[in-house]
Parts: C-alpha cells; sequence; structure tokens
C-alpha cells in the first residue's frame, strides 16, 4: 500500500486589521428625514390650533360684548354703561373694552364719562411674590359732570362710594386690581350755561401696590401719582401714599403743589356763597394725611408774580339783634384791650366794668 505524504503548506502572514466601516450615510439621512417631517408636523399642528384659537377669540367678541355689558350693568346703581366692543386675548390673558359710555339714569345726556379704550391684563410681575393680581390702564378718558349731575346725587341716598364701580371693574376682570393708570384724561365741570367749564386735562394718575403685594405690612402701603394740567396753564401733582383697601374709607399722606391755577374760573360757584372774585392766580405747596382719626394738612401759599387777586365779600342782611351783638362785643374788646400807654381807665358804662 503506497504512502501518500503532504507537503505541509507554508504558514500564510496575519490578515491586517481593517477598521470598522462608518455607518452608512443613508441611515442618518433617512433618520434624519423622518425626525424633520415629525417636527414639521407638530409645527403645523401647533400653528394651526393657535389660528383657530386667535380666529374663535375675535368670533366671540359680539356675545361676548353682549355678555360684559349685561354683567357690569347689574352691578351699576343709578347709572348704566354701553360698550362698543370687548375683546378677550387668550394668549396674554387681557380684556380690552372698546368706547365706553357711562351715563346717569337720571340724566342720561350727556354722558358723564367716556372711556375709549380700557385694557386689563395680568400683572405678571406679581408672580414673583405668589400674587395673581390685575392691573386696569385707562387711556384718554374723558369724565363730565355738570350741576344737574351733582343735584341728582345730592338727592341719591346711596353714597358716591357705593354705586359699585369697583364690583362693576370686577366683572370686567376677575382678578383684584393691584395697579391702576390712567393716561391723558380729561375732567370737566360745568356750572350753568354761559359760563367758562373748570376743565382739567392730561390727567396722569398712577396707583402701585394696591394690594400691598411687594411690600410688607404698613400704614400707607400704595404709591400715588396724579399729575394734571389746570385751566390750561396751571400745574397740579400729588405724590404720596395711601391705604386704598382700608376701613372705614380710604387713607393718604403726601405732598401736593399748585402752580398757576387762575381763580377767576371759580367766579360762578363763589357767587352762590357770596363771594366776588375778580382775577388772581394761585401758587401753594403743602402736605396732607388723611386717615379714620387724623386729618391734618400744612400749607405754603404764595402769589405768582403779575398776578393781583382781589376778592370782596359781600355782606347778608343784618338781624334785628345784630347790632345789640355787635356793641356787646366792642365792650368787651375794650375791656380787655388797652389804648396804650399813659392812658387811664373809664368806667363803662355796664356796672362792675372797667374799659380804657
Amino acid at each position: 500500500m503506497a504512502h501518500v505524504w503532504r507537503v505541509p503548506e507554508p504558514d500564510r502572514p496575519p490578515e491586517p486589521i481593517r477598521p470598522r466601516r462608518a455607518r452608512r450615510p443613508g441611515r442618518l439621512l433617512a433618520f434624519g428625514r423622518r425626525a424633520s417631517r415629525w417636527l414639521l408636523w407638530t409645527i403645523a399642528g401647533i400653528a394651526a390650533f393657535l389660528l383657530l384659537v386667535w380666529i374663535a377669540s375675535y368670533l366671540a367678541d359680539r356675545p361676548l360684548t353682549s355678555y360684559m355689558e349685561r354683567r357690569v350693568n347689574s352691578r351699576l346703581k343709578g347709572y348704566s354703561a354701553s360698550l362698543r366692543r370687548a375683546h378677550f386675548n387668550p394668549f396674554m390673558f387681557s380684556m380690552n373694552l372698546y368706547d365706553v359710555q357711562l351715563v346717569q339714569d337720571a340724566h342720561p345726556e350727556p354722558a358723564i364719562a367716556a372711556f375709549p379704550h380700557i385694557w386689563a391684563d395680568l400683572e405678571w410681575s406679581s408672580l414673583l411674590h405668589g400674587r395673581l393680581v390685575a392691573k386696569f390702564d385707562f387711556y384718554d378718558p374723558v369724565l363730565y359732570v355738570d350741576r344737574n349731575h351733582l343735584q341728582q346725587e345730592a338727592k341719591d341716598p346711596t353714597p358716591v362710594t357705593q354705586h359699585g364701580w369697583q364690583e362693576a371693574l370686577e366683572e370686567v376682570y376677575p382678578f383684584k386690581i393691584n395697579l391702576f393708570r390712567v393716561h391723558n384724561g380729561t375732567v370737566s365741570y360745568l356750572d350753568r350755561g354761559g359760563t367758562r367749564p373748570l376743565e382739567v386735562t392730561k390727567l396722569k394718575i398712577e396707583a402701585h401696590n394696591m394690594r400691598n403685594v411687594r411690600s410688607k405690612d404698613r400704614e400707607y402701603p400704595s404709591s400715588i401719582l396724579a399729575e394734571a394740567v389746570v385751566f390750561g396753564r396751571g400745574r397740579a401733582k400729588v405724590q404720596g401714599n395711601a391705604d386704598l383697601v382700608a376701613e372705614p374709607r380710604v387713607t393718604f399722606k403726601g405732598d401736593a403743589h399748585l402752580d398757576q391755577i387762575a381763580l377767576d374760573y371759580f367766579r360762578p360757584i363763589l357767587e352762590r356763597y357770596h363771594i366776588v372774585l375778580r382775577k388772581g392766580t394761585l401758587a401753594a405747596d403743602g402736605s396732607v394725611e388723611y386717615g379714620p382719626t387724623s386729618r391734618t394738612s400744612s400749607s405754603r401759599c404764595s402769589k405768582s408774580p403779575g398776578s393781583t387777586p382781589t376778592t370782596t365779600s359781600a355782606r347778608r342782611p343784618p338781624s334785628p339783634s345784630e347790632p345789640r351783638r355787635r356793641r356787646r362785643k366792642k365792650r368787651r374788646a375794650r375791656c380787655r384791650m388797652p389804648r396804650g400807654p399813659g392812658s387811664r381807665p373809664r368806667r363803662s358804662t355796664s356796672p362792675a366794668r372797667w374799659a380804657w
């Protein structure tokens, strides 16, 4: 039997280690396409939802206006309100009222107040203090009052502060007011026909921290600032602190400044009190404190350069007993005040009384 011998094969060199191939770029592209498609559809869905919400907010203006007008009038007493349009912004959680008219039921013509634009919004900075409060801004408001309005208000047994003003504002926006601002306001009072109205223009009012959100409890937590142009050229400014939620009444402490206030505008009003005023201007600086137990004020008045105020008071008809009282007062004054050095006392006509 023949033997077959196998020739040993020579040793092969080890194969070199090849680097691992990177992932195919096609997989990354496919994943990127799927992710971008999903992101695109998500963004498109959110945009479509926001667009529908924005359109729905405008479609709800008419029913919201009717509802708002009905709720506000249910809170007012002796007055009625009307508004042209109410709009709620769902993105900012704000309420906008346009062309609001306020009339007195007894005298509906003319309107007592007009508000072209009222903006109610959340005071976002108060969220840092853990409070949910609102802010109100009144743009270009006009307040008109005449003598008929005041006479009707005097006859009304309901006080001015209890006509439901705060409750009506809470119907507009459900949160408590912490910031109140008036921009470019106008206040006019007409005493009677043919006279010049008492007009205050460019009125600016700012009341901060009305609910005492940002500060510790103290006597006057709210800051108040009011500025206005009086009778065309005069200036008035009031600045201080107040407690607007105090019971039973509001408290205030601050400073007041008046400059170039023309006094002849008050002539029709002062004539009813038998005071005739010809001309003059008023400038004054002072401080006022009004509280439940204290009412103090200190002022410093000065006459503006070039003004010559002149006032005369008309005497009322003397009563039959007035001459007797006048003579008695003169005798008492002579008894208390000497005429001068070297004068001798003389005997008065009344017994047991000396007069000089």
